[in-house]
C-alpha cells in the first residue's frame, strides 16, 4: 500500500515472535545494501608488475615479477576498472569483493623490505630498515 510493505506475525508464540523479528531485522539489511556498491582497491608497487584486465573474457592477467603470467578468472558478480597500477574491485556483495582481494593480494603479498607487491590503498605498513654495513 503506496510503496509500503507490512508484515503481521499472526501466531502469539515466542519462538514464532523470534523468528519473526529475525526475519524483520535480516529482511532490513538486505533492503539497505540492495543499492550498496562495495570497493576495494589494489595498488601494485614494484618494477616489472602490470595487470591485465579482458573485459570480453573476465579474466585478470597478473605480471608479479615471477617467471610465469598469472591468469584469474573474476567472478560474475564482480566488476574490475583498472588504471595504471590501480585495480578496483566492485560488487554489492562485501564478502565477494573482500575474498577476492584477498585472494589477488595473496599471490604477491608486499615485501616487508623494499615494499613491493599488492597493497590496499589506505593500508599503513612499517617497512623494516635494511642493514646497514
Amino acid at each position: 500500500k503506496n510503496n509500503l510493505l507490512f508484515f503481521k506475525n499472526l501466531t502469539d508464540t515466542s519462538p514464532s515472535n523470534l523468528q519473526f523479528a529475525n526475519f524483520q531485522k535480516n529482511l532490513s539489511y538486505l533492503l539497505k545494501t540492495l543499492n550498496k556498491r562495495f570497493k576495494k582497491y589494489l595498488i601494485v608497487k614494484g618494477l616489472g608488475m602490470r595487470i591485465n584486465y579482458i573485459q570480453s573474457l573476465n579474466i585478470l592477467k597478473l605480471k608479479l615479477g615471477f617467471s610465469h603470467l598469472i591468469t584469474i578468472t573474476v567472478p560474475s558478480g564482480i566488476k574490475v576498472f583498472k588504471n595504471k597500477n590501480l585495480l578496483i574491485l566492485e560488487s554489492s556483495e562485501a564478502s565477494l569483493v573482500g575474498n577476492f582481494a584477498n585472494l589477488i593480494r595473496n599471490l604477491r603479498y608486499p615485501d616487508s623490505y623494499k615494499g613491493k607487491g599488492l597493497w590496499y590503498k589506505n593500508e599503513i605498513q612499517i617497512l623494516k630498515p635494511v642493514k646497514k654495513v
